[in-house]
């Protein structure tokens, strides 16, 4: 499965890990997956990884479809929870941007996109210095 959620309660932190070839339909799952997941809360700040990330199948209308999907999930969210997206090469940056783009107007969360792991984690107020010591506190 390319995709993955990780709640990190001790840190207010649902960790979304994608990695190999990330469909739109594997994107919609993992976010439906945590929308679902009682330990989520309103203020949970969000982290994508797409570090392990090879091939991203979609395009403009599929990232589209994801960030619909996304805003009509039943997940209440804190207007202004930041949603960091961590994308250090540049087909992985380029979606993610598009997806910032999108989100923009549809949800409530602060999405920013990173190519480094410390800018994502700042976002997140997150004080761990990596995301590996940061998925370790719940492990």
């Amino acid at each position: 499965m390319p995709a993955t959620v990780h709640i990190i309660s001790s840190r207010k932190v649902v960790y979304f890990r994608y990695h190999g070839l990330v469909t739109p339909d594997e994107c919609m799952s993992v976010m439906s997956r945590a929308a679902n997941a009682p330990e989520c809360k309103p203020d949970d700040g969000h982290l994508a990884d797409f570090s392990a990330t090879e091939d991203f199948a979609g395009d403009f209308h599929q990232i589209l479809r994801i960030v619909t999907h996304k805003s009509a999930l039943d997940m209440p969210v804190v207007p202004g929870t930041p949603c960091a997206i961590y994308a250090p090469n540049d087909l992985t940056f380029g979606v993610a941007r598009m997806y910032q783009q999108i989100a923009a107007g549809m949800l409530a969360f602060d999405v920013a996109v990173f190519r480094d792991e410390a800018g994502a984690l700042a976002h997140l107020g997150v004080r761990e210095p990596s995301i590996a010591a940061l998925t370790a506190l719940d492990g």
